[in-house]
């Protein structure tokens, strides 16, 4: 782990969130380029959202083409939410 990675695991740890990358993610690298891959991009959750987050998939097959050196990270969760208004 990198000075990055130590900064990241210090954060995580004073202010009570979570890495769910590390967690619950399906796939990990985030970021390709020049032969070199790494894990930049994550998803962070307070304790409430961690009650909801019910999936985080990384694409790193490149299957959905979002024209950067990244992969595409998606975080699937559940809302109890309804619409009372009008568009």
């Amino acid at each position: 782990m990198n000075r990055n990675g130590e900064m990241l695991d210090a954060f995580v740890d004073e202010t009570d969130v979570e890495n769910r990358n590390e967690t619950l993610a399906e796939g990990r690298v985030t970021w390709c380029a020049r032969n070199q891959e790494s894990a930049i991009d994550y998803m962070l959750v307070n304790r409430r959202m961690r009650e909801i987050v019910d999936l985080i998939w990384i694409d790193e097959d490149g299957m959905i083409d979002i024209v950067l050196d990244h992969n595409m990270v998606v975080l699937e969760c559940r809302l109890n939410y309804e619409w009372q208004g009008q568009v």
